[in-house]
């Protein structure tokens, strides 16, 4: 069975997260948004961006609710994710990703009358794209190395706070927030891809391991900062047909999926967990012999994901080329 030219695309996903590891803690991303001077506020602002800029098989928008205290935040992300193969004969293999995210911790601060609480809110947004090759183990298996490069923005409307510490700290702030932070990512994916294709069911197995140093660049490069993201991912999927329900004159298929991510990096840092799993279910429809154009396959999957005190559900929307 040869393995199928394929193109995915990640188009609408929703998950709201609640918990309570959003607290932080000695060495945390938090720290450096306040404290340490503009390098280590813009190191936090690339972590930021990490989890915007790192492709993900799930393609997913991302709510995280970190409470209501002085040090918790609010996370928001999503991605527009897609990847193809171009054939079994030329192996190369293209992917992209359009990501934007929104980070708004509350950090607490003295302002000689009391605790005030600073609403530092970062927005990030990003561009990756990654080049690779597949080399056919087997009929069904493809060792994969991939080349990533992103491009992204960082920007803080806390126009607020940057009077408030104007006026009352030394900290070297004022050019952070006004003029936000340009950035640029490299590095590369090792992707091992299993493909089983039959008549009673298809499974796909994937593990990836990506690592991505992102940097100023452009007007920012004065700024010395860096942001390491690393993850390391097993994702599966299992598609059934659903006994004799056909639409489009195909067989309805239910789709099982769980994966798991290891974030031992700055993300799992902007994140406060080092792990983040998935568990999902949902339908798929194929209309390869409709007139419908170019779209094969339309799957809605609904999600629980959970992290080390993180938990939530997402709803995603994905079609197939």
């Amino acid at each position: 069975m040869s393995r199928p030219t394929r193109i995915l695309l990640g188009v609408l996903a929703f998950a709201c997260l609640f918990g309570g590891a959003a607290r932080a803690q000695d060495g945390s991303v938090l720290e450096g948004v306040i404290g340490g001077g503009v390098e280590q506020q813009a190191t936090a602002a690339l972590a930021v961006l990490g989890l915007t800029a790192v492709p993900n098989e799930t393609a997913s928008t991302l709510f995280l609710d970190g409470g209501s205290g002085g040090d918790d935040f609010d996370y928001s992300s999503g991605q527009i994710f897609g990847g193809f193969t171009i054939s079994d004969n030329y192996p190369i293999f293209f992917e992209g990703l359009i990501g934007g995210a929104r980070y708004s911790p509350n950090v607490v601060a003295e302002d000689g009358d009391g605790e005030v609480v600073l609403p530092l809110k970062w927005t990030s947004v990003a561009a990756t794209g990654g080049i690779g090759y597949d080399f056919a183990l087997t009929e069904n298996l493809a060792l994969r190395p991939i080349f990533n490069f992103s491009l992204g923005y960082v920007v803080s409307d806390a126009t607020v706070l940057g009077k408030f510490i104007d006026n009352n700290t030394d900290i070297d702030f004022g050019n952070l927030v006004s003029n936000g932070l340009v950035a640029g990512g490299l590095g590369g994916s090792l992707m091992l891809e299993y493909n089983l294709r039959s008549p009673d069911y298809d499974l796909d197995i994937t593990v990836r391991h990506t690592t991505m140093e992102f940097i100023p660049i452009a007007g920012s490069g004065d700024i010395e900062a860096n942001a390491t993201a690393i993850s390391t991912t097993n994702w599966n999927r299992l598609r059934v047909p659903i006994l004799d329900w056909r639409v489009m004159g195909n067989p309805v298929r239910s789709v099982w999926e769980a994966s798991f991510s290891h974030l031992p990096g700055d993300q799992g840092k902007a994140l406060n967990t080092s792990w983040l799993g998935q568990l999902g279910a949902g339908i798929e429809i194929d209309s390869t012999d409709t007139w419908v154009p170019i779209i094969t396959r339309t799957r809605l999957v609904g999600r629980y994901a959970f992290g080390e005190e993180l938990e939530g559900y997402s709803i995603g929307l994905a079609v197939s080329f």
